[in-house]
């Protein structure tokens, strides 16, 4: 026997020929000289022919190609054999069409071999391949050849007259009687799809007569592929004469083929059908079908699979034809069953020529809908193929191309560890019975049972558990992908591409099942038979008890089940034929007719169903009185890939010249639909790989929604303003969380220190939010300056008052904020990933919100047992201390430092992104500015260079020698007064080395190197601890700048500056006086100037001196904090000092006079003052419950 494979595909670029041919590790080539699934000869029977060899096809080839524009086929065929022929080789690395043809043969009894025999076979715009034979040929040749038209005769001849080119002729002749007579060659004619589907049953039905007719008693073998180029019909049939009832017409055929190794006696020959987004390579040779959405965008049909994937090829059913209609955005896939009798075989599919019964509505075009983007989660990098969510929306649970289960508690935007499938997750199902939570999730041929009660059932503010595999469900042989799931785990129907129906009775038998013996030990895995589903009661349990076939194969559609849906008792089927079925328990009742392509998409309105289809239309049916209510079609004539339904709205997401979009339909009771666009989305028109939609939640005025199937597998989470509402509300869902809501509240005040109306309200808010838990609030107001807020809560002489800082002033937005293609308002809370975005979400919004729920939790609880004076500034950020120290001395005065023991300061991030910290110290700042000022104007280098002193040379010959190659600074008694490192310091030093990530800190830092690196000697451990003591412990002097007039511009200029500044920064450390540091530098600059004898002027002006600050770190306000977050954590903290500089640590120190903790609750790579700045929400929470534990353990602590 022959192999052939054919490969169809609606992409315009085509496969690559050598994807199919050559390549892969199963190709057509391979198959040539190894192939696996013969046909086998009886027991002790040895090969007498070429033709029964069970591995050899070696008497020649072809493949058949379109090319574009063009509907005459091209072939190429050889009697060489396929695995040694480098033509064939190079042509194939060149050559890509949409559909490809390709045969190896193995000759039949008595045919001859040349390249006139070799498959496929070209007439007009048709192709043909053969694998199999017409049994006992040589008594129906010449009843078969006497049925031919002349032209059909001549083409035999031509070839040979074997049987394979005379069942093509009796194709074209039969073809031909179909043809318009006035409308030319009928071997060109443009054909409906059904008529050659027609033709091609007649075919078969004709060799099957013949062989009853001349009493073959041989099998024969009809696998047959034909194409025009726009549809493709593959034939799997049997013809078994030895097994006919005499009583009976002869012509039967056998029963679907079971096993791989097929028995050619009695079975159909083998052939697959594998379908998919697009056959790509993982690997050299080793290829897979890549399935992103519910299209069928490429197709191949094969005698044996092309891949070592076993799961992504189905067995074509035996006596079945498959038909495969392409469009521009899809491919439709119809199964045809072949009939007993000789007859027509098209009625099955009548309906895909029908008209629309219901007049189709266009639906009043209205305004747009407003969709605005609530959060973004990340699927782990691989396209979301299947969303559905639970417990109203709180938990959204998606799947992914690459298998991945992720379920997101959209609370506080976290998620579980992802589970994972063996290949993509094409559907996903919740059964949140009282006694149960369970998801059904599946994938190729297979079915996953988890429990996520640990998942869903946890507070919002607990670590999310997780989700438990209970059991695999593994269906054999197999019945092509599992692509739909309905019910629950009482009544849980499943629905394939073969098209098989199942129902599971995982409910009534999950004792049985959870004492079942399974075949692995790692996880409870079970192989259903498919061919023995339903098993009797009693005795030994099997998997095949739980299922039971719903439907007979004449009542089950004749295209993949799409989806399905309950409506009361019944259950809705959605077929890529184009029909919804409808069905009571595992009865059929009824069927609902009128789509003209492949139903994609269900969804329940009470008592009616909304389809989508691949006709471009959206249907309202009415189940139980079995009729169409409605039909609505997209105006742009796109297919619907998805529908959903939420109260009176139906919103569909479409395709359209390979863009992605969404509309809402407005169902009213009577009268017309409106439709609108959804504006918002349109990033997914060029990123996105499909799209996937799933209603969330409803509002009044909002309707919460999930879309997913960007590449880069982010799911986002919209609220779409619904019509007649003036304003979109904030998610129901989403910052659903008390402490991550009031955070959203607090970021929409673009309070920029400079920006006095906006710190004046969010001065305000503070204050709202502090008299909220009972606390008495004062501000305090300088000129020039924004609002200091006291609030202090608790008045009792005998408690200590612990005193929390925070700011409310942040840095300007500045541009850049956008993740993925999709810009962020930096004054909108946005969530992504587990993480909130926003301007001071980390620096220092979310900290001061972190401290007023910590405060609220413990007088919900009754625990406080401390005052609490809560400190909020607004002008932190441009480092104006006055009013702060002011507000303070004015505090002191009216008591409200009365029993002040110590502050915490919530500011600043951990050092990675890993370990908890606690900052002990931080350095301080020295600004100085140092001009040079030469002539009164600029001068010409050619004809002034070389006359006079150049500021720029000055400048540059006094500043280039403060720093040698090693970094240490030249300046005269510069490090006078740094003190030596303390016991603590080198304790923390050394356990903050231990986890210092070099590689990562230089990737982040976006540096070559650092210094040090030149010394290739130095241990790893010594070099980050020399790189930790110089930011923690020793002072710097940075050159930030260097300008002079018009320095800015873009153009070479050959003028000789005027004047020539630069910018000096100064790192002060525990020891030393910021006074003498400037002292030092401005008398070596004035040093270093006066010996170059320059006429110019030297200027130094001093910008900024804020001063270092050490906190004790044996005191009882830090040893508080340190046990507070080692029981939040569950790890010791890091105790660091802070290379950088933050007076208010000082000031509040010096100004309060009690020891000061800096505690950071951010992490290092939250982007403070950059664009996108953001804290992990699970450190906004658990930063809560350190502030909580603090306060309710600091008496014990200063006991």
């Amino acid at each position: 026997m022959c192999r052939m494979c054919m490969v169809l595909t609606c992409d315009e670029e085509g496969v690559l020929l050598s994807d199919i041919v050559t390549r892969p590790s199963r190709s057509i080539i391979r198959q040539s000289f190894c192939s696996q699934e013969r046909a086998k000869l009886p027991p002790g029977q040895l090969p007498n022919l070429s033709y029964e060899q069970p591995y050899l096809n070696g008497d020649g080839y072809g493949v058949g190609w379109y090319t574009k524009g063009d509907s005459s086929p091209c072939v190429f065929t050889s009697t060489k054999p396929a695995w040694n022929d480098q033509n064939l080789e190079n042509l194939a690395e060149k050559i890509r069409s949409s559909v490809v043809l390709a045969h190896v043969r193995a000759a039949g009894p008595g045919t001859p071999v040349g390249e006139v025999t070799c498959h496929p076979f070209r007439a007009g715009k048709f192709l043909w391949m053969h694998n199999g034979l017409l049994g006992e040929f040589e008594k129906t040749q010449r009843s078969l050849i006497g049925q031919l038209d002349e032209r059909s005769f001549a083409l035999c001849m031509k070839h040979s007259a074997i049987d394979s080119i005379v069942a093509f002729g009796l194709f074209l002749t039969k073809l031909a009687e179909k043809s318009e007579k006035n409308s030319g060659d009928p071997w060109a004619q443009t054909y409906p799809p059904t008529t050659i589907l027609d033709t091609l049953g007649e075919t078969v039905s004709e060799i099957i007569a013949a062989n009853a007719q001349c009493k073959v008693a041989s099998t024969s073998l009809l696998n047959f592929i034909v194409t025009d180029g726009r549809v493709v019909l593959a034939s799997r049939v049997v013809d078994n004469p030895v097994q006919s009832d005499s009583d009976e017409d002869a012509s039967s055929v056998a029963s679907a083929q079971e096993d791989d190794d097929v028995d050619c006696s009695s079975n159909a020959a083998s052939l697959y059908l594998s379908t998919g987004s697009v056959w790509t390579e993982k690997e050299k040779g080793m290829y897979h079908m890549q399935q992103t959405d519910r299209r069928n965008r490429t197709i191949i049909i094969s005698s044996e699979p092309l891949s070592t994937a076993r799961d992504e090829w189905m067995p074509v059913p035996a006596n079945h034809i498959v038909m495969c209609r392409c469009t521009t955005s899809h491919i439709d896939v119809t199964f045809v069953q072949f009939p007993k009798k000789p007859k027509h075989v098209s009625s099955v599919i009548d309906l895909l020529q029908g008209q629309h019964d219901v007049p189709c509505q266009d639906g009043e075009q209205s305004e747009p809908l407003k969709a605005g983007l609530s959060t973004t989660f990340t699927s782990h990098g691989s396209p979301t193929t299947s969303l559905t969510s639970c417990r109203n929306g709180a938990f959204l649970i998606s799947g992914t191309q690459d298998g991945s289960v992720t379920i997101w508690n959209l609370a506080i935007s976290q998620a579980t560890e992802p589970r994972r499938h063996p290949g993509p997750v094409l559907a996903l199902l919740v059964d949140e019975a009282a006694d149960r939570d369970l998801l059904f999730s599946s994938s190729h041929n297979e079915l996953r049972i988890w429990n996520i009660g640990d998942v869903v059932c946890c507070a919002p503010d607990v670590p999310m558990g997780s989700m438990t595999c209970l059991s695999v469900l593994k269906f054999t042989p197999s019945n092509g992908l599992l692509l739909s799931l309905c019910g629950d785990a009482e009544r849980l129907y499943l629905g394939f591409q073969s098209p098989q129906l199942l129902r599971l009775k995982l409910w009534e038998y999950r004792d049985e099942l959870h004492k079942a013996k399974s075949r692995s030990k790692s996880i409870r895995f079970f192989t259903v038979d498919m061919t023995k589903v339903g098993g009797a009661k009693g005795g030994k349990f099997r998997p095949e008890r739980l299922a039971e076939a719903v439907g007979t194969k004449e009542e089950q559609h004749n295209g993949f089940v799409y989806d399905m849906c309950l409506v009361g008792d019944e259950l809705v089927t959605a077929g890529g034929d184009g029909r919804l079925l409808i069905w009571q328990d595992t009865k059929y009742v009824g069927s609902l007719v009128g789509h003209t392509g492949g139903v994609t998409s269900l969804a329940r309105i009470g008592s009616h169903a909304i389809s989508g289809s691949f006709d471009t239309t959206i249907r309202e049916w009415d189940v139980q009185g079995r009729r169409c209510l409605r039909t609505l079609r997209h105006s742009n004539l796109s297919p619907v890939l998805n529908v959903q339904h939420c109260n009176g709205f139906v919103l569909s997401s479409f395709v359209a010249d390979d863009k992605f979009d969404l509309s809402c339909w407005e169902l009213p009771g009577e009268g017309k639909s409106t439709r609108r666009a959804v504006e918002g989305c349109g990033y997914l028109t060029t990123s996105a790989s499909h799209m996937i939609i799933h209603v969330l939640a409803q509002t009044d005025s909002t309707m919460t929604i999930a879309v997913g199937g960007e590449k880069g597998g982010e799911v986002r989470i919209f609220d779409v303003k619904l019509p007649g509402k003036t304003n979109v509300a904030p998610s129901p869902l989403f910052f659903k969380d008390e402490v991550v809501g009031m955070l959203k509240e607090f970021v929409s005040f673009p309070s920029v220190w400079c920006n006095s109306t906006a710190c004046h309200g969010a001065a305000r808010w503070i204050m709202s939010q502090y008299e909220s838990i009972g606390s008495t609030v004062i501000t305090h107001t300088t000129d020039n300056s924004n609002p200091v807020v006291f609030a202090r809560l608790g008045w009792n002489a005998s408690l200590p008052t612990i005193v929390l800082y925070s700011h409310y002033d942040v840095v300007p937005a500045g541009e850049g904020w956008g993740l993925q293609n999709t810009p962020l308002s930096p004054w909108v809370l946005t969530g992504h990933d587990g993480y909130v975005y926003g301007r001071g979400v980390t620096d220092n919004k979310g900290p001061a919100v972190a401290q007023i729920q910590a405060v609220k939790k413990l007088l919900e609880k009754g625990d406080l047992n401390v005052n609490v004076l809560f400190i909020c500034e607004g002008d932190e950020e441009n480092m104006a201390s006055g009013c702060l120290k002011a507000a303070i001395a004015k505090a002191r005065q009216t008591g409200w430092l009365d029993g002040v023991v110590g502050a915490v300061v919530t500011n600043s991030t951990w050092m990675d992104n890993t370990h908890p910290c606690l900052c002990y110290g931080a350095r301080g700042v020295v600004d100085m500015k140092v001009r040079v000022v030469g002539p009164e104007k600029e001068l010409h280098t050619g004809t002034h260079g070389g006359l006079v002193a150049e500021p720029l040379h000055d400048l540059l010959g006094i500043i280039g020698n403060l720093v040698d190659p090693s970094g240490r600074v030249c300046v005269p008694d510069f490090y006078s007064g740094v003190k030596p490192p303390t016991g603590h310091d080198n304790e923390s030093l050394l356990k903050a080395a231990t986890v210092l990530d070099l590689e990562e800190m230089q990737a982040s830092l976006g540096t070559p190197g650092f210094r040090g690196d030149s010394n290739k000697w130095m241990p790893t451990m010594e070099m980050r601890m020399m790189l930790l003591r110089q930011n923690w412990l020793q002072p710097s002097l940075c050159i930030t700048s260097i300008d002079t007039p018009k320095s800015d511009t873009t153009a070479t200029r050959r003028a000789i500056a005027y004047e020539a500044g630069a910018s000096i920064s100064v790192r002060t450390v525990s020891g030393q006086n910021s006074c003498n540091v400037a002292t030092c530098l401005e008398k070596h600059l004035n040093h270093e100037f006066a010996r170059r004898s320059s006429p110019n002027t030297l200027e130094i002006t001093q910008l900024c001196d804020s001063p270092w600050w050490e906190g004790p770190v044996d005191s009882p306000i830090f040893t508080a904090t340190y046990e507070a977050v080692k029981q939040t954590w569950g790890c010791d903290p890091l105790c660091v000092r802070d290379g950088g500089t933050m007076s208010v640590l000082h000031n509040i120190q010096e100004g309060l006079q009690v020891p000061v903790v800096q505690l950071p609750l951010g992490q290092s790579k939250d982007s403070a003052h950059l664009p996108n700045e953001r804290i992990r929400v699970e450190n906004l929470l658990r930063g809560v419950d350190v502030l909580k534990n603090l306060l309710e353990n600091y008496p014990r602590s200063a006991t």
